[in-house]
C-alpha cells in the first residue's frame, strides 16, 4: 500500500491528511479504505496510477507463482531420499513451501550451485514491465511529464531547456525509457495542465477554509511595458492547523491603474476561485489612493501594508535631515562607479584584504526598500578607510 500511503501525512492513529488537497481523512483502526476512496473521488489521476501499479504487481506475483510451480519438481533431484521424509515433519517435495524447500536444498547440497528459488522476475518480464510503465500514457511517463513542468515553472527555466543537448543527456542517463517532451508540447499542454491542476487545488482549499485574508500589490517593469497586480491568499489549514499561503493570481493590468480597474481585477479573481465574500477577513494593500478607493468599491475591510508604511516614514524622515539626502546620493554615485568597472572592483578587493576585511561588494540601496538603504550605509561605513584609499 506504499503507493497509496505516500499521498498522505498521518496524524495519530485515526486520521490522515491528504498531501494534495490538505483534507483530513478518517482512518479508524489504521485501515486504508477511506483514504483509497478519497483518492479515487478527489484525485482520480493518482488513483488510476495506483490501480495500474497494483495490477502490474499482481500480474508479476501471478507470473512468479506460475514459474515457481514449474520449477518445484526439480527439487527432487537434490533430495534423493525425499520420499523417506516423514510427512509429520514436512510435505512432499513437489508441494513444499518456497522457504522450506530452499532450506532443505541448502542443507543437502551445501555450497553446490542450485537453481534460484528467489521471486525475482526475468529480464524479459522486467522489460515488459518497464515498457508498460513508460508507454506514452503510462504512469511513470505521466509522473515524469508533470515533474518536468513543475521543474520549469518552479525554477523559472526557459522552455528551450528541453532542447539543450546537456539536458537531453541528463534525462537519457536518468530515465532512458522516458521520451522527453518537446518545447511545443510543454507550452501547449503540460504547463497549461499543471496550471489548471494547481488552480483546482487552490479553489478547493479556499472553498474549505473558514476564513481567508488577501494581500495585493502592483508592479511595473522598468521600461513601463508590463504592469501586473499580484494577489495572494492566506488561511489556516483545517488538517494541520498550519498557516498556508497561496498565490492566487498575477493579473495583467491593461490601461490606466484606476481604482475601478483594480477593483474589477480583484473581484474577477475572487469569483474565479469561488471564494465566499463573507469568508474574506481583510485585504492588505499599499497606501496609494487608487488602492484605498479600490477596496472601498469592493466593500472589503483593508489595512495599509506595514512595510510600505515603514518605507514612507523612513523616506520622509531622511528628507527632514537637511543635507543627508545629498550625502546619500554621493555614496550611491561612488558605489555605481565602483561596481561599473571590473578593474576598479579588483583593486578595491585588494585594499579590503590588505585592511583585513572580507572582500565584499558595496551594497547598492534601492529607494523603495528602506532596509536595503540601511544595509548600504552600514557596508559603506565598515569600508570607509578602504574607500578613502581607493579614491586617492
Amino acid at each position: 500500500m506504499a503507493s497509496i500511503r505516500e499521498h498522505f501525512d498521518y496524524v495519530g492513529a485515526d486520521f490522515a491528511v491528504c498531501k494534495i488537497c490538505n483534507v483530513r481523512v478518517s482512518r479508524s483502526g489504521g485501515n486504508t479504505t477511506n483514504i483509497k476512496k478519497h483518492l479515487a473521488k478527489k484525485h482520480p489521476e493518482q488513483s488510476k496510477m495506483h490501480d495500474t501499479l497494483e495490477k502490474l504487481k499482481a500480474e508479476k506475483r501471478k507470473a512468479d507463482e506460475k514459474s515457481l510451480m514449474m520449477d518445484q519438481p526439480s527439487i527432487k533431484r537434490f533430495l534423493p531420499n525425499a520420499t523417506q521424509i516423514s510427512t509429520e515433519e514436512t510435505a512432499p517435495s513437489d508441494t513444499l513451501p518456497v522457504s522450506s524447500s530452499c532450506s532443505q536444498i541448502s542443507s543437502t547440497v551445501g555450497n553446490t550451485a542450485t537453481p534460484s528459488c528467489s521471486s525475482s522476475i526475468s529480464p524479459g518480464e522486467q522489460s515488459t514491465l518497464r515498457q508498460s510503465l513508460w508507454r506514452e500514457k503510462g504512469p511513470m511517463t505521466q509522473k515524469a511529464d508533470r515533474a518536468l513542468a513543475q521543474l520549469i515553472a518552479g525554477a523559472n527555466l526557459p522552455l528551450s531547456v528541453v532542447e539543450h543537448p546537456a539536458f537531453k543527456n541528463f534525462i537519457n542517463i536518468l530515465a532512458p525509457s522516458y521520451k522527453l517532451k518537446t518545447r511545443r508540447t510543454l507550452n501547449d499542454k503540460l504547463i497549461n495542465d499543471l496550471c489548471a491542476e494547481y488552480e483546482r487545488k487552490i479553489k478547493q482549499e479556499l472553498t474549505q477554509a473558514d476564513a481567508v485574508s488577501l494581500t495585493t500589490d502592483g508592479w511595473t517593469s522598468k521600461n513601463g511595458k508590463h504592469s501586473v497586480l499580484s494577489l495572494t491568499a492566506r488561511y489556516i489549514s483545517k488538517g494541520t492547523g498550519e498557516p498556508i499561503i497561496r498565490y492566487a493570481g498575477v493579473l495583467p493590468i491593461k490601461g490606466r491603474h484606476t481604482s475601478a480597474h483594480i477593483s474589477s481585477l480583484i473581484s474577477n479573481a475572487i469569483r474565479f476561485y469561488e471564494v465566499d465574500l463573507s469568508k474574506i477577513h481583510l485585504i492588505i494593500r499599499d497606501a496609494a489612493s487608487n488602492m484605498v478607493c479600490a477596496m472601498n468599491i469592493l466593500g472589503m475591510n483593508s489595512l495599509d501594508c506595514f512595510a510600505h508604511k515603514m518605507q514612507l516614514a523612513v523616506k520622509e524622515g531622511l528628507s527632514r535631515l537637511g543635507n543627508l539626502e545629498c550625502i546619500i546620493e554621493k555614496i550611491k554615485k561612488t558605489i555605481r562607479k565602483l561596481r561599473k568597472s571590473g578593474v576598479d572592483m579588483e583593486k578595491f578587493h585588494e585594499f579590503q584584504e590588505e585592511s583585513g576585511l572580507k572582500p565584499l561588494q558595496l551594497i547598492k540601496g534601492i529607494e523603495v526598500r528602506w532596509n536595503s538603504m540601511h544595509d548600504m550605509l552600514v557596508r559603506f561605513l565598515k569600508n570607509k578607510a578602504v574607500i578613502s584609499c581607493y579614491k586617492r
